[in-house]
């Protein structure tokens, strides 16, 4: 049982994004651009009902888990995938200088947005005990993965505004859009890179011995071994 949170692929507009800004005059812009207005960052947070997955046997369910597993429990009987990705659109506050423009973000609207794949063994019958708790303790992962979007928005929030707070000097407003833009989304990228290490760790934190005990307490070991004869 696991719940993984894979970030928005932005690497390769980020490494785009990074020769734009080396491209522009850094330091020396900066010098003479005014500081900006304080940005209004707006962070929307959606989400689609779960999907149920009863197309995986056990031994492929063990493989795709992520992460130390109890000793005495190591096969997965049911695992919950959450993915986490992030939009950004921006507008630009600018502003004529001696030779070129000053620009930086004036406003940022961010919306993240979770999808979540529940997989249920293919082997337990559905309705079954084990079918039951398996769902129970998924629900767990899929009340979490909901709350700690809250977490992701303010990661995403924090480095916009850490970005937003410095201008960029350069030769033409579209140099300028560009360059805020592979900002933005570098910005982001590394945000979600955080959130996707401390979801992790949360989310591992519900995978206890007591938690895999209690599906073989409350069902019994046949029920257990009905599961495998029916792979």
């Amino acid at each position: 049982m696991r719940t993984a949170l894979t970030r928005l692929p932005l690497s390769l507009r980020c490494l785009l994004g990074a020769a734009l800004i080396l491209a522009v005059d850094g330091a020396a812009a900066r010098a003479d651009c005014p500081s900006p207005v304080k940005p209004k960052v707006t962070v929307t947070l959606t989400h689609d009902p779960p999907r149920e997955d009863r197309s995986l046997p056990v031994g492929t369910l063990t493989q795709m888990r992520v992460g130390p597993r109890p000793a005495a429990y190591p096969h997965s009987l049911g695992l919950t995938e959450s993915r986490v990705t992030a939009d950004v659109a921006l507008s630009t506050q600018g502003m004529l200088k001696s030779a070129g423009y000053c620009a930086a973000i004036g406003a940022a609207e961010v919306t993240l947005h979770l999808s979540s794949v529940v997989h249920i063994a293919s082997g337990i019958a559905p309705g079954s005990c084990i079918d039951r708790e398996v769902r129970r303790h998924e629900q767990m992962h899929l009340d979490l993965a909901l709350t700690l979007l809250d977490t992701a928005s303010t990661q995403v929030r924090d480095a916009l505004a850490g970005v937003a707070a410095e201008p960029i000097g350069t030769g033409g407003l579209g140099d300028a859009d560009r360059a805020l833009q592979a900002r933005a989304e570098a910005a982001i990228d590394r945000a979600m890179l955080d959130f996707a290490a401390t979801a992790r760790e949360r989310q591992a934190g519900l995978d206890t011995e007591e938690e895999y005990a209690r599906v073989s307490q409350v069902c019994g070991a046949a029920a257990f071994e009905q599961v495998f004869q029916g792979e």
